[in-house]
């Protein structure tokens, strides 16, 4: 396998056919005629590989660019979009590795990223002692919840469920350090604001790149479904979380102001049978008995298994925390959209500030939006991850109309056979709405080709397979820059 080639113009994008999870190589062409090679993310979740095992990709990535990636870009730390580079780190130690960006919130001195590990860590805690708490229940019911909850916070027992920053493993941070080293040797690390000033791409002519997230706002940060028209279906999900976890501290034996009656009005569970109520919920509750036939009064656990719903929004707070680019050609003023996970809030902070580009002329987000002809769909394709109003309705407009592609890294059958809540990764109204706004082109990762749209000439037709590749291991779309 030879090279990976950039087009004389704009770029050419692989998604990697992983699994369930992002790995996305570009090509730029350098004014010395050769690529600048961008990675944005590699990583997938166990258990969802596709074709090719993570070894086997990298190992197409490092033959690919020769062994030497200009840049890497991370978006978050989630399994899904790191964990290629500790589980393929002899590959990646072979190549050179020049930049590593990363967003704002991995600067261990910034005050609110600071905040927002204290949280994490916090909350990881609260989930520990609540996975704690299932594992002595004798219900199998609650033991298969704490199996699911420990696999949905990254695995590991008590303490090892807390990550510094949001719940990752252990070794996919080490990863993420091992690219950050190898960078150290070139030109480092890069924490990236939003709204700030557009970074170039080393040796490539005047591609501007726009951070747009992750946004420097707590109630954003935490801000996770659509509301009204920004969504294609409307979340019921509360982010009022206090009350299950003053309940687990106290189940834990431990002090919370949250909980909803003074300590002289409670009885811990292991002091019931030893005080003076003892006699009362021996018969009413079947305590201390465990064929009681009143015991069906008892709820000791089942409130537990909310823990499972609340480390899904955890790690949702985690999404909105992503590293947003926006990626402008120069002749067009195309634009492609790499969102990462990104939930509401990150979404919405981008209209909230335009970018100052040369103190006399700005861009503000709803441009970037219209000029969007290529998406990497986020997260998934997930419910909450693609906005309808002030997102997706906005991108290609006027002359880009026509232009507007997609890709969806989500393996549909891995994704629909989580127990006990199946991911509806894509969910189906977005899948509808890319799938009409693209008349068709839409690369989903699970999917062997790309179906022809009868709204296509054969025009377009013809020009869009003459850009793009599918194979088994990835699939490839050229974005054009005029010619």
């Amino acid at each position: 396998m030879g090279q990976m080639k950039a087009p004389e113009s704009g770029v050419t994008v692989r998604m990697y056919r992983l699994g369930h999870g992002d790995c996305f190589l570009l090509a730029f062409p350098k004014n010395d005629g050769q690529a600048f090679y961008m990675l944005i993310d590699c990583g997938l979740k166990k258990g969802s590989e596709l074709h090719s095992d993570i070894a086997e990709v990298v190992e197409h990535i490092r033959d690919a660019t020769g062994g030497h990636l200009d840049l890497v870009v991370v978006t978050h730390e989630h399994e899904d979009h790191i964990s290629g580079f500790w589980d393929a780190r002899s590959i990646f130690e072979q190549m050179k590795i020049d930049q590593l960006w990363v967003g704002w919130t991995e600067l261990e001195s910034h005050p609110l990223a600071r905040a927002l590990r204290k949280k994490y860590a916090d909350t990881a805690a609260d989930l520990a002692a609540a996975a704690d708490l299932l594992g002595a229940a004798e219900d199998p019911a609650d033991r298969g919840a704490r199996q699911r909850l420990v696999g949905l916070v990254g695995g590991g027992d008590g303490g090892a469920l807390a990550a510094s920053f949001g719940i990752s493993a252990k070794n996919m941070k080490a990863g993420l350090e091992m690219i950050a080293r190898k960078a150290r040797e070139r030109y480092g690390t890069r924490f990236l604001f939003p709204h700030t000033r557009p970074l170039w791409l080393p040796g490539v002519e005047a591609v501007r790149v726009f951070a747009l997230g992750p946004p420097q706002n707590w109630e954003l940060l935490h801000s996770l479904d659509p509301r009204g028209g920004e969504a294609f279906e409307i979340a019921s999900a509360t982010d009022d979380d206090a009350s299950f976890f003053s309940a687990v501290r106290g189940a834990a034996g431990g002090m919370d102001p949250g909980q909803p009656f003074a300590g002289r009005f409670r009885i811990a569970e292991d002091e019931i049978l030893t005080s003076e109520h003892a006699d009362f919920f021996a018969r009413r509750y079947g305590q201390g008995q465990a064929d009681h036939p009143e015991r069906w009064r008892r709820v000791d656990r089942d409130w537990l298994r909310v823990a499972e719903d609340l480390a899904i929004r955890m790690k949702q707070a985690t999404n909105n925390s992503c590293l947003v680019l926006a990626i402008e050609l120069p002749v067009t003023g195309k634009v492609l959209l790499f969102t990462g996970d990104a939930q509401r809030g990150n979404w919405v902070s981008w209209h909230l500030k335009d970018w100052d580009l040369d103190g006399q002329e700005s861009v503000s987000a709803a441009e970037l939006l219209n000029r969007t002809v290529f998406y990497k769909v986020g997260h998934h394709g997930s419910h909450n991850a693609t906005l309808n109003e002030n997102g997706l309705a906005q991108m290609a407009r006027g002359e880009f109309e026509k232009d507007f592609v997609a890709m969806i890294p989500a393996h549909r059958k891995w994704a629909y056979a989580i127990k006990p809540k199946p991911w509806r990764h894509p969910y189906d109204k977005i899948h509808q709405a890319l799938l009409e706004k693209a008349r068709g082109r839409v690369f989903l990762i699970d999917q062997e080709h790309v179906q022809r749209h009868p709204d296509l000439s054969d025009e377009e037709w013809d020009a869009f397979q003459g850009g793009s590749q599918e194979n088994e291991i990835y699939f490839e779309y050229t974005v054009r820059d005029g010619g």
